[in-house]
């Protein structure tokens, strides 16, 4: 997660943390953690809607590298996948931000101080208005379907996987009950004695846990 990673109450850090069709009711900040080890994105990764339904393929699916229609007002909101790359999952997230904007959220929010660099996440003042959030409702990502209770049958194994794999790699956390996305989602938080030291080097391993426990990839 970002190297300037805010915790809500309880040291619980966001995730995936990540909202309830785009009311964006997890900017308020979730219990739950869970994977992009990308500094810029942890406001808006862990705001990514959930979806019982298949989504339409998203951006470089043709490994072009080029993004595609999803997204679009047409095409419905995109899929992210657990093993995207930042920068496509920035990128998207940016699309968001950008539509959102258009439509007259205010930047300068809260986030890293200094400006934003194409491609990155926005700092977006909160609570973002329902006139804006209503016409971008299609351009913001779905989060990978992997991690969608309803879609994978194999979600509690996966997510005690991901909780094992963190502790095995010196990220002592441990198992919670998450209903900020899904009614029977699942998270992890941080022990009471866990003393977090290197934010980045926890990301990547945030990231790495991520992607075996739900895709059996190392």
């Amino acid at each position: 997660m970002p190297l300037t990673r805010s915790r809500p109450a309880g040291r619980a850090c966001g995730h995936v943390a990540v909202l309830a069709a785009v009311t964006l009711a997890a900017l308020t900040g979730l219990t739950a953690c869970g994977g992009t080890a990308d500094p810029s994105a942890e406001r808006q990764v862990a705001s990514l809607p959930a979806s019982d339904a298949p989504a339409p393929p998203a951006g470089d699916a043709d490994g072009t590298g080029k993004e595609t229609q999803a997204g679009t007002d047409d095409a419905g909101p995109p899929q992210m996948r657990l093993d995207d790359t930042d920068e496509r999952r920035n990128r998207l997230i940016r699309a968001w931000d950008d539509c959102l904007v258009a439509h007259g959220a205010q930047t300068g929010g809260p986030g890293p101080a200094g400006p934003v660099r194409e491609g990155q996440p926005l700092n977006l003042v909160e609570p973002i208005p329902d006139s804006a959030k209503r016409p971008c409702a299609g351009k913001l990502p779905l989060g990978p379907k992997e991690e969608n209770p309803a879609l994978n049958p194999h979600y509690r194994e996966n997510a005690q996987a991901r909780v094992q794999c963190l502790r095995a790699k010196g990220v002592m956390v441990h198992l919670v009950k998450d209903t900020s996305v899904y009614p029977n989602g699942l998270g992890y938080t941080y022990d009471d004695d866990y003393v977090e030291n290197d934010p980045v080097g926890e990301s990547a391993i945030e990231h790495a846990c991520e992607l075996e426990a739900f895709s059996g990839k190392k």
